[in-house]
Order: C-alpha cells, then structure tokens, then sequence
C-alpha cells in the first residue's frame, strides 16, 4: 500500500477541510470547506479569487491550466491532483497545497459556421467535405468519440436509405430549411421533409422507434461522412425537454435537454441516489460532463453537454444498465440534498433525534447514510446551519433596538465578545418591562437561577432567572446569551439582572452552587439569602461517600422545617457515620435545611425545580440561532402571561387554586388533630399523624406554628387547617 493509502486508511474524513494554499510563493488560506460540495474546479476558482485584485472578476478560462500538488502529513511526500477523484482522498483537516499555472499556447477556436454562397435558384450549395471542417465534431458532439464510434455510425447510417441525404424536398419553396423531421429506426438520415411548411431553423424533431443499446438513436450518436453543417447543425438545436415521471422517478434519454448544467446536476444527483450507485466523474465542466459508474466492469455511461445556445445541457450518449450492487451510503446524497427531499419530514418531527430521519431515509430512498451528515441535514433543514447560526449573531444590535423602541422592555448590554470559531460571538441580557412589574406585584422574592447549554454548533449557556408566582408556577423574568458559564458570565448577569428589577430587599436566590455563582450573588446582592439545591449538595454527598445508602436520612435533614426534628435527623445520621455527620455541618448545612432558611421568601423549596422546568419549558428550542431563540422566548412568556390573566379571571376564591387544593387535601389529616384552647389566640394542638404523638403551640394572629411550615411556606400548616375556612 502506497503513502498515500495509508494515509487515507488511517485517518477518518473530517466534517471540513482548510486549505493552506502556495501560490506564487504566497500562502493564502481557503477554510470551512465541505467535502460533499466541493469539487476541484471550486478549489481552481477559489484560489484564483485568492491572487485576484480587488473588485476583480474571476472566471475560468478553458485555456489555462494548474498544476496541483497535495503534501502528504506522514511522509511530506506529494502528489497530484487532477480532478475530483483525487480530491476525494483528503483525510486531514488542514491540507497544504501547492498551486502552479502552466503556461499553455492559445488556438483561436475556428468559425461555427460560415456563410455559403448561392447558387442562381437561391439554395445554399451543400458542400459536405468543407461543412465537416468548418464545425469540427467535438463542439456538439462527444469528445471522447474514438475511430470506432464513427465507424459504427457510418454503419447504421447504410441501412437503405444512405446517411446524410435529404430526400422529399420540393422546391420553390423557401430556402435553408429542414422541418418537420421524423427520424426512423436505425435511420442516418432525414426523410420526408417539406420545406414548405416554414423557413428560418429546425422544428419537431421526433425520436422514434426503439433505442439501442446506449439509449441512443444513431442520428444523436455521431455525424457521417456525407452530412452536411446545417444537418449536423440541426441535430442539437431541439430535443425532449426533461421531465420527472411518476412518484419523482427519473428516466433519462438520449437527447433530453436540461434548463442548463445547474438543473442537470441537480436532477443527475437526484438519479444516482434513486438507483444507488457510486459516481466516478470524467468531466464536470460548464460546457460537457461525462460520468461512469465507480465499481469496475459496470457498464453504466452517460455523456451530456451544453447547447449552441450556450444555456441548455443535453444527453449525448446514455448506458442505462448496471451490473454493480446497490450502494447504500451514497456519496451524491449530500447534507443539502438530504435537507432539501426530506426537508417537510424533519421540520414535521419534534426534538433532535435523527432516528427517525434514518427510518424515512431508508423506506423512501434505501440510503444509509452517516450519523453527523444526517445531523448536519437536519440542522439545514430547520434553518439552524452553521451560517445561520454565525450570521444571528449580527443581528443581536438590531434585536436590541427593536426591543428598547417598541417599548417591550430592556436589552441591556450588547457585549462583544472574542471567541474562537465566533468572532463576532456576542453576550446579551434580555428582560421585558411586563416580567418586571409581574415579579415585583405579583411573585414571592424567591429566584432561581440556573444555567443550561445550547445545542448550536458554537455552543454557548444561557443564564436564567426564574421566581415562582403566587399560584406555585414559575414565572421567567430575565435570561443571558453568554460564552460558558463562569465567575465573569454569572457577575455580567447578576449585575444586570438587579438594574432591572432594583435593589429588592428582602430577596432569596436559589442556586447548584455553579462556579463563580455564589460570589457574584454575594458582590452584587450583598443582603440577599441564598439557598443551595438540595439535590445538588446530596449529589456532592454521594461523591463524598458511595458506600452509604443515608438518602432519606439525608432528605430527613434538608426538609427539618424546625430545630427539633434537624437535631433528630442529625443525630441518627451521626450514629450511621461520624464522618458523613461532619462533611454534612462543614457544608453549610443552613443554606439546604428548611429550619434555617429565611422567613421573608415565603418559600419551602429546597431544590431549584423552577430552573429546571424553565430549561425543559425551552427544550429543543436550545438548538435554534440566537435571534429565533429570543423570538422564541418571548413570544412564549407573551402567551403565558396572557393565559394566566385570563386564568386569574376564573379563580373562584382569592386564594390561587393551588393553594386552596393544598389547604383541602391537608383538612382529610387534621381530623386526627385534638385541639386545645387556652382561651387567647394561642391554641395547642396534639397530632396524632405520628407515633408518638407530638405536641405544637399554634398562634392565629402570629400565623406561626412550632412545627415550622406555616411561617415558612405562608400557607397554613396541617395543625392550622380547620382554621383556614
């Protein structure tokens, strides 16, 4: 196995190449480069737009030509690359390339057809031997026509009638025209014509009888000795226009003509993912293209090239029958070509997961294609591309004017930020005036804030701030498009996120104890009480300690909403492990135990469930550019907080719904509840719940109860439950 094998074997294809180009003893880069797209044609334009002068326009002279030499990473060794095919064999995510241009002499091409002279009854003299040297066959016909494709021609054109004659022709009519042309079966000729019938070009052509063995009638196949220029001439200005059969199927004939090479390249990609083969491209040029099949000994050809028109592309030559297997994961079904045919089956699926693309892309088109590229179509087809995602970025600026001058609310500080791959990668808080006046009228002063990642090919966090309402929901009032989540982010975020709703005091910000976090909330609200997710400090425990099975012993301790039952708990999980009883009252066991928590918040959480629910509330919407998933954010916070004005006018009692279910569902426990009642607003109540039965001081006008709850949630207790009506 050659160097260059090795290589290829040893290394997987990467998702883009970058190209470091030498070209006149100057290195140019040509980066982000997709391997299904590129060809090496885009690679020759590339690198002349690399040496072009400003505003200079680049086009491909079909006189000029590059030598090309690749270094091999292992062994510095070089090789040439001539087409596409070699460009195929790029394993490395940077490649160097050499380009030199060679010096090359230039043929004026010779004149497409010459004026005849006339003989006295006005017909052009049809000179046969100085037609075929005036428009030389490789200008409509194949160019890899060899001796024996002519020989084969002048074959079929023997068969009767003689090749190149025009029979039928009345005169007096108008001159310098062939119309109405029927070419029959095996035919080199043109039969029946009537001149009479119009003047000025050629017109209906119609292909009959059956084609041979390339598809192909020998009138399209090659010209004859005998045929004069404007027959020859006639052969390539009219054909059947393509079109899709039934279902989307693609037949091909010999003859089709195609709106130009764009649309026969679309619709050719579209055949050999359809009858599933790989492709080997001869040429793929502007002006012809020639492919066969890759496997050896298939016979599958075609040959098709552009018009006199300059605009349409032709069938030439057609080999339709293939002796190869079916190829499954084909190279011609690209990540645009995936994105466009299934294009309505992805944006009609929810989440991310590309199984069932994988599923519809083998029912409907037997492919199997990889995983990433799969990916990559999916992404394309809901809009979300790389580019899109770089290009959403600009936007933010614009955004932010929108915003402030439609009077929606504030998006403060539109913050440049230098990140790789993201130049133009760009932070931003976002808050709207309705979230503010919803939090300060009508949310207890408990936050929660968390941080979850973006799915987009630049990643990112967004940063959230999320209260709870007084019915229990959760209630979003700011969020932050930031580059990762660290000491800086969080301080950008909790900065900003108390200008816009003030100096609030008291307030509680519930937190998982992120890096950085509890610093910021500490430096930018100095009086705040801050709580630590419960389950976060249980995971650490876990981690701490994998052998002890202490969970609800563990839960026990943080849900103690008074002194006596923590000092219980803590007492029985010193019993099991000292060890574990220190690591517990070491970690600031206040800040994730109900009986220290502050009163003010009226809030029993002791996990940060709001941010959870927020980031699943957002849930594949992770994966869109930032601009769409700010739209996406606020018209989803529109609609919520029009649907809970609405519900507000539902309520049949003041107390939220919520609320007043908990207070019924707490009524069926305290019939097990004796009352006792000294005769002032103090009652002392026994609660039978437990074994042994425990004993509380229950005060109404306070609305304080010994075990803890009612003061700390603001909802009554259980032992305050016949009051409650």
């Amino acid at each position: 196995m050659d160097d260059m094998a090795k290589w290829s074997a040893a290394r997987l294809k990467p998702n883009s190449y970058d190209f470091k180009v030498e070209v006149f003893n100057l290195e140019y880069e040509i980066l982000n480069v997709d391997p299904d797209e590129y060809s090496y044609i885009c690679f020759i334009k590339d690198v002349k737009r690399c040496v072009a002068l400003a505003n200079e326009v680049v086009e491909m002279n079909p006189y000029e030509k590059f030598k090309v030499e690749v270094e091999l990473p292992l062994s510095g060794a070089r090789y040439i690359v001539e087409g596409d095919d070699d460009m195929e064999s790029f394993g490395k995510r940077v490649i160097r390339v050499s380009v030199e241009a060679i010096p090359v002499d230039f043929v004026e091409p010779k004149t497409l057809l010459e004026a005849q002279p006339e003989d006295n009854e006005g017909f052009v003299r049809q000179d046969n031997e100085e037609a075929k040297e005036d428009i030389p066959d490789e200008f409509y016909w194949s160019v890899e026509s060899d001796e024996s494709d002519h020989e084969e021609d002048h074959e079929r054109g023997q068969d009767g009638q003689g090749s190149g004659v025009v029979e039928g022709m009345e005169t007096g009519q108008e001159s310098g025209v062939v119309k109405g042309i029927e070419i029959g079966q095996g035919s080199g000729g043109v039969e029946g014509n009537q001149t009479g019938q119009g003047s000025g070009g050629v017109e209906d052509i119609e292909v009959q009888g059956e084609m041979s063995e390339y598809h192909e009638d020998s009138s399209y196949e090659g010209s004859t000795d005998d045929e004069d220029a404007v027959t020859r001439f006639s052969k390539h200005m009219k054909g059947q226009q393509f079109a899709y059969g039934d279902n989307g199927k693609i037949h091909f004939k010999v003859g089709q003509v195609f709106g130009g090479v764009d649309h026969f390249r679309k619709v050719f990609r579209d055949y050999v993912s359809q009858r599933g083969f790989s492709v080997r491209k001869i040429h793929n040029e502007r002006r012809r293209f020639k492919a066969k099949c890759k496997q050896t000994n298939c016979t599958f050809h075609l040959y098709a090239a552009l018009m006199p028109d300059d605009v349409s592309f032709q069938i030439r030559k057609y080999r339709h029958s293939h002796t190869c297997t079916r190829v499954y994961n084909n190279r011609e079904a690209t990540t645009a070509w995936v994105a466009e045919k299934m294009g309505d089956f992805i944006r009609s699926q929810k989440g991310s997961s590309i199984k069932p693309l994988v599923d519809a892309l083998g029912r409907k088109h037997y492919l199997q294609l990889s995983r990433s590229k799969l990916y990559r179509a999916n992404q394309l087809a809901k809009g979300r591309s790389d580019k899109l995602h770089a290009e959403s970025f600009i936007g933010l600026l614009k955004y932010d004017h929108i915003v402030k001058h439609t009077n929606l609310g504030s998006m403060y500080n539109v913050k440049s930020v230098s990140l790789e791959g993201i130049p133009n990668f760009q932070r931003c808080f976002l808050g709207f005036a309705a979230q503010k006046k919803g939090f300060i009228e009508g949310c207890r002063h408990f936050i929660g804030v968390d941080g979850c990642h973006l799915k987009g090919p630049y990643g990112g966090v967004l940063l959230s701030a999320v209260p709870m309402d007084a019915n229990s929901g959760i209630f979003p009032i700011a969020i932050t498009i930031c580059e990762i989540e660290n000491k800086e982010s969080w301080r950008y975020f909790m900065t900003l996120l108390k200008e816009f709703i003030g100096d609030i005091d008291p307030i509680t910000i519930m937190s998982d104890r992120q890096k950085g976090l509890v610093d910021a909330i500490q430096t930018c609200w100095p009086n705040a009480s801050v709580r630590h997710c419960a389950r976060h400090v249980y995971a650490n425990f876990r981690k701490k300690f994998p052998g002890l099975r202490l969970r609800n012993l563990f839960w026990a301790v943080s849900r103690a909403a008074n002194i006596i039952d923590f000092q219980q708990a803590m007492e029985k999980v010193e019993a099991v492990d000292r060890e574990a009883h220190r690591w517990m009252i070491e970690n600031d066991v206040r800040s994730w135990s109900r009986h220290a928590f502050d009163l003010d918040s009226k809030s029993d959480n002791v996990t940060n469930n709001m941010c959870e629910v927020f980031n699943s509330w957002l849930g594949e919407n992770r994966e869109l550019p930032i601009l769409s998933l700010l739209e996406h954010y606020r018209r989803r916070v529109m609609v919520q907080m029009q649907a809970r004005a609405k519900a507000r006018n539902d309520w049949v009692t003041t107390v939220p719904p919520v609320v007043h279910r908990k207070i019924n569902g707490l009524i069926e426990s305290a019939r097990n509840i004796e009352v006792i009642w000294p005769g002032s607003d103090k009652f002392e109540v026994v609660d039978n719940n437990c074994l042994p039965s425990r004993r509380y001081i229950l005060n109404l006008q306070s609305q304080t109860c010994d075990c803890g709850m009612w003061q700390l949630s603001g909802v009554p207790c259980v032992h305050a439950a016949l009051f409650a009506f």
